[in-house]
């Protein structure tokens, strides 16, 4: 202990360390005042001495080291600069819910085996369009809990209401779609950011992708992109939800796929504030959503683009991103600039839970239309039942006694009995219609005809212009 009161005493003294002396009670010098000596305050407390003595040669001064005006630090003594803690990772979620008022496209699977099943096409409408689904507010809302930044496609207002008030007023949607028809309808593609993440939007900019068809309209689908700031780091980049569609629809029509994607590169441009028209992104970029090409086709029709070059395909493992139906299996994907992703796709690989609730879709949609075929006839024969017991009253009346069979038995009975239980078949039959109608079809997370993506990275603005290796 004397020895190291001698060692952080002598980094402290004025005469400095080859001139100090160290005697049994101290320092000799009178220069050095005993009210500043490190040894002092080792005196009430050991420990401090040997926290000196590491400080000292760190070249900090530790608790109970007073230094001077004018004393020189320790020969030993090193400035080290304490590492940046690592910034955190970002978390993405994507998903194509698949809006209840496409049901009806003739791409659906249960639009297909309806047709098998020997259904007229009109009655098959009326018996989707009838069909009732329920999301579990409780499933939707843990999903989205778990992400920084949530993308969604085709947000109509059963998924809304699933949200809830307070995550729907978060929502940051485009501009309702307009369908092939154009006709528009309550679909949007949207970006939920977790309240809790201490992510703010800064800045928003809208785009609007249209596509001529054959009836004079324009199909359309808005998107927006977002520069977002994290808060609890200063990074910032831009997000948006894609849904995109078919290069097979979009050059039919004429239209160059570039030229198509040229409202949405614009939006993005503005949203990460790039200086010049076609300049090098400033900020770092990620876009995931249904694109309904796949990443490989992506790549090479935009290849001639500077803009578009800048963006890597972030593909996902897990197999197939969406069902057999759609224009293509593994169109779900991202793109980013600035940084590294990686991603998988969640549930099932053969979509397995889709098939499932398609064959509830299906099995509750064909017992609607038998039981409208159904109902009808029952509606003939008790009318025909009715004509006869009033047939038959008439024809007793006049004969003044009953109109037996050929054994002898009243006609009339029977025909009474017929008729209850016709009516008794015909309630039953209407009630069983009722509950089938007012029967809720769940809808989750995995029941859509694409299955939910999930991303993780980092972000990095020094990597857009290729100045970092940070993506390597």
């Amino acid at each position: 202990l004397k020895h190291g009161r001698k060692l952080a005493h002598q980094g402290l003294c004025a005469r400095g360390p080859s001139r100090c002396r160290m005697g049994s009670f101290g320092c000799t010098m009178d220069r050095c005042r005993r009210t500043k000596r490190v040894w002092v305050g080792s005196q009430a407390a050991p420990g401090a001495a040997v926290t000196a003595i590491v400080l000292s040669f760190w070249g900090r001064p530790g608790g109970g080291v007073a230094v001077r005006r004018g004393e020189r630090r320790p020969a030993l003594a090193i400035a080290v600069a304490a590492p940046p803690p690592p910034s955190a990772p970002w978390s993405a979620a994507s998903w194509n819910q698949h809006r209840k008022s496409s049901y009806l496209q003739k791409d659906c699977a249960w639009i297909r085996r309806l047709h098998a099943l020997g259904h007229r096409r009109p009655n098959i409408n009326r018996a989707v369009e009838d069909v009732r689904l329920e999301y579990s507010p409780l499933e939707i809302k843990e999903w989205t809990s778990g992400y920084d930044v949530v993308a969604m496609q085709e947000v109509d207002p059963l998924l809304r209401a699933a949200l809830g008030p307070d995550l729907s007023a978060d929502l940051i949607e485009g501009s309702p779609d307009i369908d092939g028809r154009g006709i528009r309808v309550d679909s949007t593609t949207a970006l939920l950011l977790n309240p809790a993440g201490g992510l703010r939007a800064i800045r928003k900019e809208h785009a609007a992708l249209n596509v001529p068809t054959r009836r004079g309209a324009a199909a359309a689908r808005h998107h927006v992109a977002v520069l977002v700031r994290r808060e609890l780091d200063g990074q910032m980049a831009v997000f948006c939800s894609v849904h995109l569609h078919p290069p097979g629809q979009i050059e039919q029509t004429g239209v160059r796929y570039l030229d198509y994607l040229a409202p949405l590169r614009r939006a993005i441009e503005r949203a990460a504030m790039v200086p010049a028209v076609d300049g090098p992104l400033t900020a770092p970029c990620f876009l995931t959503g249904d694109f309904n090409v796949a990443p490989e086709e992506f790549v090479s029709r935009t290849g001639g683009s500077p803009f578009w070059s800048q963006l890597q395909p972030c593909a996902v493992a897990g197999g197939s991103t969406a069902h057999e139906s759609n224009p293509s299996a593994c169109g779900d994907f991202a793109l980013f600039a600035g940084g590294v992703w990686h991603g998988r796709a969640l549930g099932p690989p053969d979509l397995s839970a889709y098939e499932r609730y398609a064959d509830g879709i299906t099995a509750s949609a064909d017992c609607r239309l038998c039981m409208d075929s159904t109902l009808p006839a029952f509606e003939q024969a008790l009318a025909s039942c009715k004509d006869a017991s009033s047939v038959l009253r008439g024809a007793e009346m006049e004969l003044q006694g009953h109109v037996t069979s050929g054994r002898g038995r009243p006609v009339q009975p029977l025909l009474d009995v017929s008729l209850a239980s016709l009516r008794r078949r015909q309630n039953e039959l209407d009630r069983e219609r009722r509950r089938l109608l007012a029967r809720g079809h769940r809808k989750g997370i995995l029941s859509s005809d694409h299955r939910p993506l999930h991303f993780e990275g980092y972000v990095s603005p020094a990597a857009v212009d290729g100045t970092s290796e940070a993506a390597a």
